[in-house]
């Protein structure tokens, strides 16, 4: 179906697609066609069957298109306009609708990308196989407007009917299609004919009591004016010869209205005036039925003679002298007027073009989707698409009437703001209003500019103060913001920079020097200028003192339906918030902001982090605090606003990285975050912080250097974990009080005290106390100390490393060592290592200190037995004649599990010896025999042991959720292992217990 000619080139090259308005439907079909012609010349199909009907007639024949589509509804209207806003293309959405509807087309146009892509640019790629695009006919247009219309086109109803009251529909058609000559308003002027009505005795009574009109029946005649866009204002003979009695008054929706004054009709006034009326309908006539102009004109004649003196004969008989047709005069007390005037049945078609009788410079959008364009022949297409498939398998399929070339039809706005079609391309009448008046505050879109790559034409408004830009997409150049010298307020709604042109949106936006207030819409999607190292840095904002990105409502709320404990705007199908709205800290050279007076920072949802975006480390805001804080100790900032943290009271905040990141961006500051103070917060972060140091000293490292030097915050830390002096204070490390508190914690915390401490015997008895590792750290005086050696040895014979040279030759001292110790063999006399009595004593403390003995005792069974029955993975430094023993073998399973990586390979293919095993330790499996990895009664015993021992079964086990859920319930990290399509199952995470 798709002919590759009309792929190869769009030969009507567009920029932008606009939804400019709608049509209306409930007939369940939309039409396309010439204003006039009004589908007397059709195709009528269906959205579903059009392409079969397209291959069985010859669709050059006719000249619009009727398509049902089975659903009354609204269905949208777009026009792809070049970058001079002229438009080429007209969309007609057939099968698509909205089902509601914004009739207020004041409202700004904003240009889609993927509305241009999906209406227009993918029917120009060869590689899209998905779509079909036939040509219908060359559009004829004779009527100066394409109307996209309901079922019947624009003229249905009353409209049509008053036509043929007025005149035969055949003077309006050839070869039965009617032409540009046909009607596109009515004036139904009615005049209310008394007839007498002969008295009875019964009504001669009410005679007397009431107004003889009362006793008269009216019958109305009337005259159907026409209106055609062929005619002047002066081809109207209606309009001159009632003149004197046509009020014309701005009514709803500031259309203006045509009506009567309420004042007697003058006979003598319509009569003077009525041979040059006739000679004005004359004119018509001749304009509006040529060869048929005689016939046609001795009709209307009599239709417009015939009304005019009836009025007359009713008005005033007395005055004009006329017979009265043998009836007795009798004098009336007339109403002063029975003349009316009215619009029939659909006269959305007559608002959109005429204001009273005269032609619209600006038609008008607000009332139909009908287009004035120059008279011509234009492409007709059918564009049709699938949209992606639903989880059903079901893809919808979008039908569209394409009408492209086209000419003569420009976007524009009116003074009032309204978007309307305008014939030529000239200045936006808005803009040019907004400039006559010197608007402090104008709100504009790229089609007032009316080049939309650029932003030159702003120099016209450069007295604007507060300026709201909508749409503006596609900017080559935004150095138009230089001129605007006076510009307080700037809001951006729908406004796209890119990263190619992110640095000279920067640039020129940093150019608004008197720039106080600067919003972005939540529509908005705006590149960060990452290259900060090339920014200029005497460009930044001198005056700005607020920033904020104006979000929707729905999108601001912090409760997440599957995420109850999450916080952040947006949630998990709204991702680009993140990457489309830019952080104020991500301005190039935000550091010298230092006008602003308050701080606005956004969170956005993060499924991977409770607290949102900004405290997912993979994201970088704490990269920032430090620019942050220097900021605000700079600047005039008194309140910073995280948004999208929800929380209800302070004490939520305990144990949180909103709670850490809003002490470190205060640092040595009375900022308040979120409206809490300094004060509060300091509190809160010492509560945190002191919970923090005392589940594990080492978290005193990541506190702020302020906590660092709170006593009680240190002590805490050191009576955790001693050595988590190191992150303390530097003057701590002379308190002799904190070092003794810390060194009881752990012995080795001496080597983070002062040095004078590691002198101190007392401190050192105490250290070694503690940890006899604490030797390494002692004065060397202490490492000769027999009393002090020997007391290290005690607490942990590997101290013999530290301990002087000689003590390693000292029978007694090398004893001490090993007994407390097996692995201070390694640092003994070779001598000892070939005493039997001495590494007895290691193997029995450590079996792993096998590996330091003598080689003859790698071989000595009762030596090796004593040294797996320690430590079964001693296994590995004994000889290999053991490993293949099958009761040493058993006997270092029994002792650890994983000392089946050292045993004989037939023992790792031996049934009762892995599950032994696996019973010691789970994690085995991944010793024994490949066989065993499928074997689901071995994976069962592993995981009961330890469920991470998933991470060596089969992969088949891996997707079975029986198993899984096994695992996870002995140890919920082994989610970690199950197969992906198991790991977000509600009941495998359940029993994981991970939240």
């Amino acid at each position: 179906m798709n002919n590759k000619k009309n792929l190869d080139k769009d030969p009507f090259p567009i920029v932008h697609v606009y939804h400019v308005t709608d049509t209306l439907v409930d007939a369940a079909t939309v039409v396309v066609t010439d204003l006039c012609e009004n589908l007397s010349n059709s195709i009528n199909s269906d959205s579903n069957n059009i392409f079969k009907d397209l291959e069985k007639i010859d669709s050059k024949k006719f000249n619009s298109i009727s398509l049902g589509n089975s659903m009354d509804g609204i269905y949208p209207v777009w026009v792809g306009v070049d970058k001079f806003n002229k438009v080429r293309k007209i969309f007609a959405n057939i099968n698509s609708g909205f089902f509601s509807s914004d009739r207020k087309k004041t409202k700004k146009l904003v240009s889609w990308k993927w509305d241009k892509r999906d209406l227009n640019d993918q029917f120009f790629l060869k590689s899209n196989k998905k779509i079909r695009r036939k040509k219908l006919f060359d559009m004829k247009i004779n009527s100066s407007a394409i109307a996209i219309a309901d079922y019947s086109g624009n003229f249905m109803y009353e409209h049509h009917d008053a036509v043929l009251e007025a005149l035969n529909e055949k003077y309006f058609k050839i070869k039965n299609i009617y032409q540009n000559n046909y009607p596109i308003g009515l004036f139904i002027f009615s005049y209310q004919y008394p007839k007498v009505i002969k008295s009875t005795p019964a009504t001669k009574v009410k005679e007397d009591q009431q107004n003889v009109v009362n006793t008269r029946e009216f019958k109305p005649i009337k005259y159907i004016e026409f209106l055609s866009n062929l005619l002047d204002e002066d081809c109207y003979p209606t309009k001159y010869i009632f003149e004197k009695y046509l009020l014309e008054k701005i009514g709803y929706e500031n259309k203006v209205e045509i009506s009567i004054k309420d004042e007697k009709l003058s006979a003598n006034y319509l009569l003077k005036r009525l041979p040059r009326a006739l000679e004005i309908l004359k004119k018509q006539n001749k304009i509006l039925f040529g060869k048929n102009f005689k016939e046609v004109h001795d009709i209307r004649k009599n239709q417009f003679e015939d009304f005019i003196y009836g009025i007359v004969k009713d008005v005033e008989p007395q005055e004009l002298n006329l017979p009265t047709f043998a009836k007795k005069n009798n004098k009336l007390e007339i109403k002063s007027n029975k003349l009316t005037i009215d619009i029939p049945g659909l006269y959305n078609i007559q608002d959109t073009f005429y204001d009273g009788y005269k032609l619209k410079t600006e038609p008008s959008l607000c009332e139909s989707s009908t287009i004035p364009v120059k008279n011509g022949k234009y492409p007709c297409y059918i564009h049709s698409f699938s949209e992606k498939e639903d989880e059903d398998g079901y893809a919808h399929n979008h039908v569209y009437v394409v009408v492209e070339g086209i000419e003569g039809c420009y976007l524009n706005r009116n003074s009032k703001g309204q978007i309307f079609f305008d014939k030529s391309f000239r200045e936006s009448l808005f803009l040019r209003e907004n400039i006559n008046q010197r608007s402090k505050k104008i709100a504009i879109d790229s089609v007032d500019l009316r080049n939309s790559e650029t932003l030159k034409e702003l120099e016209k408004i450069s007295f604007v103060e507060d300026l709201e830009l909508h749409g503006f997409k596609n900017i080559k150049n935004w150095n138009g913001f230089s001129k605007l010298k006076k510009l307080k307020k700037l809001k951006l709604i729908s406004c796209d920079v890119n990263y190619l042109m992110a640095e000279n949106f920067f640039k020129s936006l940093y150019s608004l020097s008197n720039l106080e207030e600067l919003i972005i819409d939540d529509s908005c999607n705006i590149c960060n200028f990452y290259k900060k190292t090339i920014f200029p840095k005497n460009l930044y904002f001198k005056k700005l003192k607020s920033f904020e990105i104006d979000f929707r409502k729905e999108w601001k709320n912090t409760t997440h339906k599957n995420f109850p404990n999450h916080k952040g705007y947006g949630d998990d199908e709204l991702y680009f918030l993140m990457t489309g709205l830019p952080a104020i800290y991500h301005f190039p050279n935000f550091e010298r902001f230092k006008s602003l007076e308050k701080l606005s920072i956004y969170n956005f949802f993060d499924s991977e982090q409770k607290e949102g975006t900004l405290f997912n480390d993979e994201y970088g805001f704490q990269d920032y605090y430090e620019t942050i804080n220097r900021l605000c100790k700079n600047s005039k900032i008194k309140d910073i606003w995280i948004y999208g943290y929800h929380f209800n009271n302070t004490n939520e905040l305990a144990n949180t990285r909103f709670l850490e990141a809003a002490f470190k961006i205060t640092n040595d500051t009375n900022i308040k975050v979120n409206g809490i103070n300094r004060s509060t917060l300091s509190t809160l972060i010492k509560v945190d912080a002191l919970k923090k140091v005392k589940k594990n000293g080492w978290n005193l490292e990541y506190l702020n250097k302020s906590l660092k030097k709170d006593k009680s915050i240190v002590l805490e830390a050191v009576k955790s974990d001693g050595c988590a002096l190191m992150f303390a204070d530097e003057s701590f490390r002379k308190d002799k009080f904190l070092v003794l508190k810390a060194i009881k914690s752990d012995g080795c915390a001496l080597r983070y005290a002062d040095e004078s401490f590691r002198k101190d015997k007392f401190v050192v008895l105490e250290a070694i106390k503690s940890s006899g590792l604490a030797l390494e750290f002692a004065d060397e005086r202490f490492k000769k100390d027999k009393s002090i050696v020997l007391k290290a040895l005690k607490s942990n014979g590997y101290a013999l490393k530290y301990a002087d040279e000689s003590f390693r030759k000292d029978k007694s001292f090398v004893f001490e060592a090993v007994k407390s110790n097996g692995y201070a063999l390694k640092y003994a006399d070779e001598s000892f290592r070939k005493d039997k009595s001495f590494v007895l004593e290691a193997v029995k403390s450590n079996g792993c200190a096998l590996q330091f003995a003598d080689e003859s005792f790698r071989k000595d069974k009762f030596l090796v037995l004593k040294a797996i029955k320690s430590d079964g993975c001693a296994l590995e430094y004994a000889d290999e004649s053991f490993k293949k023993d099958k009761f040493v073998v058993l006997e270092a399973i029994k002792s650890s599990g994983l000392a089946l990586e050292f045993v004989d390979e037939r023992f790792k293919k031996d049934k009762s010896i892995v599950l032994k095993a696996l019973k010691s330790n789970g994690y085995a499996l991944e010793y024994a025999d490949e066989s065993f990895r499928k074997d689901k009664s071995i994976v069962l015993e592993a995981i009961k042991s330890d469920g991470c021992a998933l991470l060596y079964a089969d992969e088949s086990f891996k997707k079975d959720k029986s198993i899984v859920l096994q695992a996870v319930e002995v140890d919920g990290f082994a989610l970690e292992y199950a197969d992906e399509s198991l790991q977000r199952d509600p009941d495998i995470i359940e029993a994981a217990k991970i939240k």
